[in-house]
């Protein structure tokens, strides 16, 4: 995916396993501005390596164990 990451704008990975360590490479995609990460085991910790991500403009987390308190600091 390295490869890929400034030619990536819209990611569907529902349901797809992704991890907390999958998503410091998800957090690279530069142009990223659609991402799909429900129903994976993604965390708080998980969630900080998209802070980067200046393009993203929708991010579906449902099913996900980010917590609200985290969701509202990262976007603030």
């Amino acid at each position: 995916m390295e490869s890929l990451k400034e030619q990536l704008v819209w990611l569907k990975v529902g349901h797809a396993r992704i991890t907390d360590p999958d998503m410091v490479i998800i957090g690279k995609l530069t142009n990223l501005r659609k991402l799909y990460l429900e129903g994976n085991p993604v965390t708080d910790a998980g969630i900080a390596h998209l802070k980067s991500l200046k393009q993203l403009q929708y991010i579906n987390l449902s099913g996900t164990r980010i917590s609200p308190a985290d969701l509202r600091s990262w976007r603030a």
